[in-house]
């Protein structure tokens, strides 16, 4: 009876945030990413923007594994301000960018996200 009640637990249980993450479609995090964008914009913050990325599904569980993603892109040098905040919001710097990538950003943080954005933004603008 332990067994199945164990099984049954995992099988109707909440879902696992990482699968949640993995199968999060490519059209979502696009219109979540543009989302972020506009109201940046909106606030004045006009620095970012909406780019196809691409996710590493993660070491040791499959390395070398990519899937298609989308990230919020912003200038480079808003990494250190962004890394250093409160929470500290994590990117990845490529080609003179900093791309905070959504696949691996629940939705409910992209409030979280967006104030960084626009606090690392005015950091950097002192």
């Amino acid at each position: 009876k332990l067994t199945l009640a164990a099984l049954e637990a995992t099988l109707e249980g909440p879902q696992v945030p990482v699968r949640l993450a993995l199968e999060a479609p490519t059209d979502g995090l696009r219109r979540r990413a543009e989302r972020i964008v506009a109201r940046l914009d909106d606030a004045g913050v006009a620095v970012a923007e909406a780019v196809d990325s691409t996710a590493a599904v993660g070491g040791g569980g499959a390395p070398g594994v990519t899937i298609p993603s989308v990230a919020v892109s912003v200038p480079a040098e808003s990494a250190r301000a962004l890394r250093l905040g409160d929470p500290p919001v994590i990117g990845r710097v490529e080609h003179g960018r900093c791309l905070l990538d959504l696949r691996t950003v629940a939705p409910a943080a992209d409030d979280v996200v967006l104030e960084a954005i626009r606090a690392a933004v005015a950091h950097g603008s002192r």
